[in-house]
């Protein structure tokens, strides 16, 4: 490999751009082509009417002619040097295919052109990639992509003047001699840069091929990448969507490619159809709008399944399509584009010449309300498209209008339409999403047998890029804001990791229109991945993004924080504090719940207690705990209730309750009483973070702390504490025992990221458990305005009459109502105590 920029006839037009004084040849042109029509206007003017202007102007027409004669042909002579510029000297032929610099376009012969003036202003001794980096961060058409980035040009080229002690601005032109020395780590960036040319088969290298190679080999440029969140596959992404934005804008102006021109529709076929008046006034027709608006639908992932139905609908016969997909993987996108071959000539022969049309099935039902006239209606419709013999009817939601007759402005067209469907003349695309495939259509055979199923599934992350990437020029020039490439890239990972209602690539087309809103309301124009971050945080209440100050705090004292209201117990508190600042830091394992730990151990010990604390201290609300009695679905019947059902066509209140909240604590209280069918679907959650709900979508539950609590080995519990022993030091005996009970199988056991054993509380603890109690009563009172003060003995007292060895401070709440709350209230109501005066109970007033 060599590397030698002179030789090559690229760097022609290198010293060719540098020699024009203005940098451009269009900024001359321009000039001496207004001057040239300027003049020539004024000239012509004095000569056909003089007598509307001065007489002395006449004395100044011939120099005008004369100059307007030599600038106007000036301006021609730089149109053609701009040409020639163009259209030759910047696109030269790759002539040695061993030296690496035949392979640079004009912008990326240009930035190495500048790192070898770089290189000698900087007295290395041979060529570092840091003169590359410098070349880039000072070359002008480097700037939207640097922006694109999220890197200030202008600063970095600053800062890297300082680092390098470089004063850029007494750089002249490169006119080195001969092959320069390159450093070991260019030479492999060269390297690297030939491997990324022929990975996405450019011909060309490019300043991103450069910028992507130099991740690898320069230690500046990687930490500033990796400071905004971006490695070297965002940089290929990158690369990619420049060049193919290149090539497609390049695409359109060549009209006389050898494609556009071939398969043009046939000039005058349409003519011998009839014209479908109902379709007119009941339909729109689609194509006619891709041939009068100039519409454009760019399939990216699609081109399988149009092409499927290019076959299908080409071929004689019953040659119906009925696409199956989810809301919001695109199967509108997919018929625009296979309508779009059709408006263009793209299609096969037989179906050039063919008309699409949506069939508004709404407006047909609800122009009258006598069901005959509408089955009337659609009967002449129908009947005019057959007559046509030209027209492919699409009907989205078909199952919207297959079932009973009436109700609502539904009609069941199914049985008008089967006649039809059979005919060699009409042909239909008909949409329709799985769960509705499965209820309403599947078991018609009748049919199912006149439509050629086609399945459109979720779109891959790296076709939801590509459909995002192509949004975003629009969405940029719309509201006239710049998307960083971080930003981009968060809408992507965010909404597959966030987002679970909707599928790809909907969700993250939303997300993005959401943050740019956002933004744009806030008054910015650089949109960064923490916006992004901020809408998903509105949306789910997940804190994402920068860790502020006061969540910093919170995390940092969250262990101390929820010490305050469970008593004891500290292993469950370390491993739900840990968990948590795990899941802040994005460590948690991506495919599996936040945490899943069970709590076993005596009742009343704070095993509910602790998910409440954790639900109110992290997740800012006692709301974001979703507890379920799972002793309420110990039979099959009430599986329908938890799970979901079909047949009552119910969601569920697990696959309900998780989506409404999906950030937040589940508590799954008395486990161990839930139906085994139930158990079942646990495990898999457990294990990979989501379920299939009865309607084929998905639950996620990646941002979601499992709880389970059990009574389970209760009676062994109850034994160990009776001998005084503590079961918490006793682990693998109650798990045995909850294994050899037929409690929980060993497999789901080891689900649980941690099975935590509640201890019994000591009389120290349950002392403290009566302070934190009676402290909220006196909250309350304080709030009405009563200022109740209780002395140690008080305090004391209840905490051992509130306190039973076999169901631990479960009785102490019961105890605060029964010997406090209760003779405060009777002394309220005597008027024995009164507002803003302190008061205390006795031993005898409360016993």
């Amino acid at each position: 490999m060599t590397f030698d920029l002179k030789k090559t006839k690229i760097y022609k037009a290198v010293s060719f751009s540098k020699l024009l004084i203005f940098g451009s040849l269009r900024t001359w042109r321009n000039l001496f082509l207004t001057i040239g029509i300027f003049s020539l206007v004024i000239s012509i003017f004095s000569y056909m009417l003089p007598q509307l202007g001065p007489v002395a102007l006449l004395n100044y027409a011939p120099p005008l002619l004369g100059l307007a004669c030599i600038f106007v042909a000036l301006g021609f002579s730089f149109l053609f040097f701009e040409i020639f510029y163009g259209l030759y000297l910047k696109y030269p032929r790759i002539e040695d295919n061993e030296n690496v610099a035949e392979f640079l376009d004009f912008d990326s012969a240009m930035v190495m052109d500048e790192t070898l003036t770089a290189s000698r202003l900087m007295k290395e001794e041979s060529v570092s990639t840091n003169a590359l980096l410098m070349a880039l961060a000072s070359y002008e058409p480097a700037v939207t992509i640097f922006t694109r980035i999220g890197i200030d040009q202008g600063q970095l080229r600053t800062e890297l003047e300082k680092s390098f002690n470089l004063n850029w601005s007494l750089r002249g032109f490169s006119f080195f001699g001969g092959m320069p020395n390159l450093s070991a780590d260019m030479a492999d960036l060269l390297n690297d840069v030939s491997g990324l040319r022929q990975s996405h088969a450019s011909e060309r290298l490019t300043m991103l091929d450069l910028l992507t190679s130099l991740f690898d080999h320069n230690a500046i440029f990687q930490k500033i990448m990796i400071d905004r969140g971006l490695d070297k596959n965002d940089l290929s992404s990158l690369a990619i969507w420049y060049e193919s934005n290149v090539k497609y804008l390049e695409d359109r102006k060549r009209f006389w490619t050898l494609e556009n021109l071939l398969r043009q529709p046939p000039i005058g076929v349409g003519w011998i159809y009839g014209y479908p008046w109902f379709l007119s006034h009941y339909a729109a027709d689609v194509t006619r709008q891709f041939q009068e608006k100039h519409l454009e639908v760019k399939l990216i992932g699609r081109q399988k399944i149009v092409d499927q139905m290019e076959q299908t609908l080409s071929r004689a016969g019953e040659n119906n399509i009925l696409l199956v997909g989810e809301p919001g993987v695109g199967k509108r996108t997919v018929i625009m584009g296979f309508t779009q071959m059709i408006a263009e000539g793209k299609a096969l022969s037989a179906l050039n010449y063919k008309r699409v049309f949506e069939l508004n099935v709404p407006l047909i039902t609800s122009s009258s309300k006598d069901v005959s006239e509408i089955q009337g209606m659609l009967i002449s419709l129908l009947n005019e498209a057959v007559k046509a013999g030209n027209i492919i009817l699409i009907i989205e939601d078909l199952h919207n209008f297959i079932g009973a007759l009436g109700g609502m402005g539904r009609v069941d067209i199914s049985q008008m339409l089967l006649p039809y469907l059979e005919s060699n003349e009409f042909q239909v695309i008909a949409t329709t999403d799985p769960v509705s495939f499965h209820k309403y259509i599947e078991n018609r055979a009748e049919i199912t047998k006149v439509f050629e199923k086609i399945d459109v599934s979720e779109s891959s992350e790296p076709d939801t890029l590509a459909i995002i990437e192509e949004l975003v020029p629009t969405l940029e020039d719309k509201n006239k804001i710049l998307l960083g490439y971080d930003a981009i890239k968060t809408v992507i990972e965010s909404s597959d990791k966030y987002i679970h209602t909707v599928p790809f690539p909907e969700k993250a087309i939303d997300l993005l229109t959401e943050t740019v809103s956002h933004a744009t309301s806030q008054g910015k124009r650089l949109i960064t991945s923490q916006d992004v971050y901020d809408v998903i945080t509105l949306k789910t209440q997940i804190p994402l993004g920068n860790i502020g100050t006061d969540e910093k705090e919170k995390l940092t004292n969250l262990e101390s924080e929820m010490h305050r209201d469970i008593i004891g117990q500290d292993e469950a508190v370390k491993a739900i504090t840990d968990t948590m600042q795990r899941l802040r830091a994005g460590l948690t394992k991506r495919g599996k719940p936040a945490g899943v730990f069970l709590f076993v151990g005596p009742t009343g010990v704070g095993k509910t207690q602790t998910a409440k604390i954790l639900a109110k201290t992290y997740f800012g609300s006692k709301d974001k705990m979703i507890r379920f009695d799972m002793s309420e679905y110990q039979d099959p019947e009430s599986l329908d209730r938890f799970l979901g059902s079909l047949r009552i066509n119910e969601p569920g209140q697990l696959a309900s309750a998780v989506r409404d909240n999906p950030f937040s604590v589940i508590l799954l209280d008395e486990l161990e009483k839930a139906d085994k069918n139930i158990l079942n679907i646990f495990l898999a959650v457990f294990d990979e973070g989501q379920m299939t709900d009865v309607f084929g979508r998905k639950v996620n539950f990646e941002q979601n702390i499992i709880i389970a609590t059990s009574n389970a080995a209760a009676d062994m519990i109850r034994d160990m504490v009776n001998q005084g022993l503590d079961p918490s030091t006793q682990k693998e005996k109650v798990i045995d025992q909850m294994v050899s009970g037929h409690y929980f199988s060993p497999e789901f056991l080891n689900r649980f990221d941690e099975i935590v054993i509640f201890h019994p509380l000591t009389q120290e603890q349950l002392y403290q458990v009566a302070e934190l109690l009676i402290s909220a009563l006196v909250e309350r009172l304080r709030a009405e305005g009563y200022l109740f003060k209780p002395t140690t003995e008080v305090i004391d007292y209840i905490s051992k009459v509130g306190f039973d060895p076999q169901f631990g401070a479960r009785p102490m709440q019961r105890a605060v109502q029964d010997k406090l709350e209760s003779v405060i209230a009777r002394k309220i109501l005597e008027a024995t105590v009164s507002k803003g005066t302190e008061f205390g109970l006795t031993l005898d007033e409360i016993k």
